[in-house]
């Protein structure tokens, strides 16, 4: 039971993490901005712990949550319940460690395959004249719905893959099936998600405060460390549990 709780508790370390983190960022800001020069550091820095750091959190709060990628984090989400609910993810852990394959198993990766090729080959076709669906008004692929347009496309063509394998593997028998696997998936990476909330303050507070340059990130690039801040509490739940299971069995 204490094993248990304990797992439990380390599925919100992210959430604790990146909240310490944030605090850290504000109290940095404060002690680098006294310290000015004796630090070496001649760039003006920006307080958090000011009236003016203050007033910039209160308008810029909505701001930062707005601009954290909810909607491709639901998708990923959904994407791992898909995975997971359709039996693939079981499978795969099946056949790295060496065990045979089912034989709905074998149908079931077949129909996958199969219905992944129609998903790609339809993809191709609608790149080509005379419809161009796809591509930009410049008929490339520069500013093109299938660039644009790359989160849902992809998380579409995952759908297909996973509903195929899963109504062939027997674990999808309908639409609830499916609806339970999401939902499942959003009860299990709720503490990734927890955390997401205070990781969409760190890196605008980072940049406000000027810590950019003594970090050596580039401000183009803080939409890329942004994005990894994000993933990094739903691969950490992913192995807690799948540590859990090899304890498991």
């Amino acid at each position: 039971m204490n094993n248990t709780l304990s797992n439990r508790r380390l599925l919100y370390y992210p959430t604790v993490c990146y909240t310490a983190l944030l605090l850290l960022v504000w109290l940095l800001s404060w002690a680098v901005g006294i310290a000015g020069l004796a630090l070496g550091y001649d760039a003006a820095m920006n307080s958090l712990v000011s009236a003016e750091g203050l007033r910039w959190a209160v308008r810029s709060a909505q701001g930062t949550i707005d601009s954290a990628p909810w909607g491709v984090i639901m998708l990923f989400v959904c994407s791992l319940g898909l995975l997971t609910g359709s039996g693939m993810v079981k499978s795969v852990m099946k056949f790295l460690k060496g065990g045979t394959l089912a034989i709905n198993e074998r149908h079931a990766w077949l129909f996958a395959i199969i219905a992944a090729a129609v998903y790609l080959m339809l993809l191709f076709v609608c790149t080509l004249p005379p419809w161009n669906l796809l591509l930009g008004v410049t008929g490339d692929l520069y500013a093109s719905p299938l660039v644009q347009g790359r989160v849902i496309i992809c998380f579409i063509g995952l759908f297909i893959v996973a509903v195929s394998f899963g109504f062939i593997y027997g674990n999808y028998r309908s639409l609830i099936d499916i609806a339970r696997s999401l939902g499942a998936a959003f009860t299990l990476y709720a503490p990734a998600l927890l955390a997401v909330l205070p990781a969409t303050g760190i890196m605008p507070c980072v940049e406000f405060a000027g810590f950019l340059p003594l970090l050596h990130i580039d401000v183009s690039d803080v939409a890329v460390v942004s994005d990894i801040i994000y993933l990094l509490p739903f691969l950490y739940v992913m192995l807690v549990m799948r540590a859990r299971q090899r304890n498991m069995e």
